[in-house]
Order: structure tokens, then C-alpha cells, then sequence
């Protein structure tokens, strides 16, 4: 058995102007709800992956399930929330003066994420524990 990681295609969420927080998390909401650019095309090596496979698991939002069906129309598609990237804490308020483009933004609140920022959504901490045990359960017995 071989799994293979790809990205979703671009999304169709183009808008890359400076932001506030509160542009910026409906900015989000929008990303997560648009599917990808139209015509959008893979590399021959991501083509090739999913040509071969009968299965592809992708996150439940829109912009992957399409890239699933790029890949190969005719595989199974199994989506799931537990597929999707980490959230990032957006502020529910707005910092005066403060406009961002949407990357500038993502690094930011993720580098806050790293730092204990969780925002009401899953935290570094919780994320590292749960990776330190699921990684410890592929070692072997001393």
C-alpha cells in the first residue's frame, strides 16, 4: 500500500488585497467554501498517483473534493472533516490600523497558534500531546 500526500488545486478565492481581522475571517469562510479555479489542471505526477489509485481521502470542503475528481473521476471519493488542515485562531476583534494580506495574516495567527493563541479552536498544546502519542505508539518495545 502507497499514500500519497497532494495539495488541493488553487482556490477560487483570489482576493489578495490588505485585510482587518474581521475581513480576513470572512475572507477564510469564503476560502473554505469556494471550490477551485476553473479548468484548474494537476502535475503529471500527481495525475499519475491518483490514476492509479481506486480511493482518494480528502477533507469535506469543497476545494479538495474537486481536486479529488480532477485527479480521477472515476475513484472513490471518501471526504471527512478529520482530513481538514488546522484551523487558525482568527481575533474576534479588529486591531486599528492593522490590514494584512491573507498569507501575511495566516503566518501571523499561525506562529500565535505555536505560541499557546488558540482562539476557542484546537491548541498547540492539545495538537503536540496527540502527535507525541500517536508517534509513540509506531515505536518498538525496549
Amino acid at each position: 500500500m502507497e499514500i500519497t500526500l497532494i495539495r488541493h488545486g488553487r482556490s477560487a478565492q483570489i482576493e489578495n488585497h490588505r485585510m482587518n481581522s474581521k475581513e480576513y475571517k470572512k475572507w477564510v469562510e469564503a476560502y473554505d467554501h469556494l471550490g477551485i479555479v476553473e479548468g484548474e489542471s494537476c502535475s503529471k505526477d500527481a495525475i499519475e498517483k491518483g490514476a492509479t489509485s481506486s480511493i482518494l481521502l480528502t477533507s469535506d470542503l469543497r476545494r479538495a473534493i474537486e481536486s479529488a475528481r480532477t485527479l480521477n473521476p472515476s475513484a472513490k471519493i471518501q471526504s471527512d472533516p478529520l482530513f481538514r488542515e488546522l484551523e487558525l485562531p482568527v481575533p474576534d476583534i479588529n486591531f486599528p490600523g492593522v490590514r494584512l494580506r491573507p498569507n501575511t495574516w495566516a503566518v501571523l495567527l499561525r506562529l500565535l497558534w505555536i505560541c499557546g493563541y488558540s482562539q476557542g479552536i484546537e491548541s498547540s498544546f492539545c495538537w503536540n500531546y496527540f502527535s507525541v502519542v500517536f508517534l509513540s505508539s509506531f515505536s518498538s518495545p525496549s
